[in-house]
């Protein structure tokens, strides 16, 4: 059992740096593009509004089995993530928002998801513990994901 409490601290801990660092880079990178900052900064909303429909995506997450779905989420976000490469000027920014949007979405199931799987892979005795070392793993990456973002 520890070795599932490693591995669930492991995975919050790189999943926070990368989350977080996407949220930048794609900021950067349009930025970059269009040399413009409001523009910038919807990429940035593009990856967090979809918090605000965390209630619904959580109904979703609790009507399908989690464990498929977690790992449907993250393999679709792998090929997302891939299609990137396609950007090669300011006419294809519009695919930086789209794949910031479905980060987004990701984001909030798979987190959901994690939090779900996290009682039946844990005994109850370890669960407050993990979950305190995961959500530290998280909120720390936010502190340095901006250097490795940027």
């Amino acid at each position: 059992m520890r070795r599932n409490a490693v591995l669930f601290v492991a995975v919050s801990l790189l999943s926070g740096l990368g989350g977080s660092a996407m949220a930048l880079v794609s900021g950067i990178w349009i930025l970059d593009l269009t040399g413009s900052t409001g523009l910038a900064a919807l990429a940035g909303l593009c990856v967090y509004a979809p918090t605000l429909a965390g209630p619904w995506l959580g109904g979703l997450l609790d009507r399908v089995p989690r464990r498929p779905l977690v790992i449907g989420v993250d393999l679709a976000l792998a090929a997302a993530l891939l299609s990137l490469l396609a950007v090669r000027g300011p006419g294809e920014a519009w695919l930086i928002y789209a794949v910031s949007l479905a980060y987004g979405i990701g984001y909030v199931l798979v987190d959901a998801g994690e939090t779900a799987l996290l009682p039946a892979a844990l005994p109850p005795a370890r669960l407050a513990d993990v979950n305190g070392w995961r959500s530290s793993a998280q909120e720390g990456m936010k502190l340095v994901a901006p250097l490795a973002g940027g």
